[in-house]
């Protein structure tokens, strides 16, 4: 059976960073509607060069499997990725309980 894209990602960061993985990883989980709002907000107030870039360019399938990979990395290692979920405020509040 061929591999998914995350097997074969998760394949070569396993191989290139062996045994060098952070000890603590922050996940701000927001919402595409939410983060999007946000850019749409953001984007008058910046330099004409920095309003929008690859990443920002790309559609909402991207940012869904973006978000597949994280999740898929958080599930099994729920000590080490602590995830923050959107409160409807821009400031990140620590989840009571974590890790």
């Amino acid at each position: 059976m061929p591999a998914t894209r995350f097997e074969v990602v998760k394949a070569v960061v396993d191989f290139a960073v062996r045994r060098y993985t952070t000890d603590l990883t922050l996940l701000l989980v927001v919402p595409y509607e939410v983060s999007e709002e946000r850019r749409v907000a953001r984007q008058p107030t910046l330099p004409l060069h920095l309003q929008r870039d690859r990443m920002e360019e790309a559609d909402r399938g991207f940012f869904q499997r973006v978000a597949k990979g994280y999740q898929a990395i958080a599930q099994p290692n729920p000590r080490r990725v602590g995830q923050f979920p959107h409160r409807n405020r821009p400031e990140i509040q620590a989840a009571s309980g974590s890790w």
